[in-house]
């Protein structure tokens, strides 16, 4: 059973799922260094295609932000948003588009990258 969300402005939900992208793209140029600084290119051939996801997740976060800004969108409300998050896989990450704030382990190691 799901508890419906507090209506939210279509804008607001697509800015915060935009920042969601950008704190993924920060991982992911955090990955690409530390993995440049420790190993030759021999052993890892496809760091284009990290730089490649890095490039189209701040595409898609651009996008995001666009239409969340488009005068068509902005008096858009969502009733209940939690239909259209309930299905993403990642409990924090549900929790911040709900409410747009960071757990606090989130928070304070954003630029920790743990590889495993």
């Amino acid at each position: 059973m799901t508890t419906a969300t507090k209506p939210i402005r279509a804008g607001e939900l697509l800015n915060r799922a935009a920042l969601e992208i950008c704190l993924c793209r920060a991982l992911v140029s955090k990955v690409e260094h530390s993995l440049e600084e420790h190993h030759d290119s021999r052993s890892y051939p496809d760091l284009q295609g990290l730089d490649l996801l890095h490039q189209t997740l701040g595409d898609i976060a651009t996008l995001l932000r666009a239409i969340a800004e488009a005068s068509q969108l902005r008096p858009l409300v969502i009733e209940d948003a939690e239909p259209l998050i309930a299905p993403l896989r990642l409990g924090a990450v549900r929790a911040r588009l709900r409410s747009n704030a960071h757990d606090a382990f989130h928070a304070e190691r954003e630029h920790h990258v743990e590889l495993f």
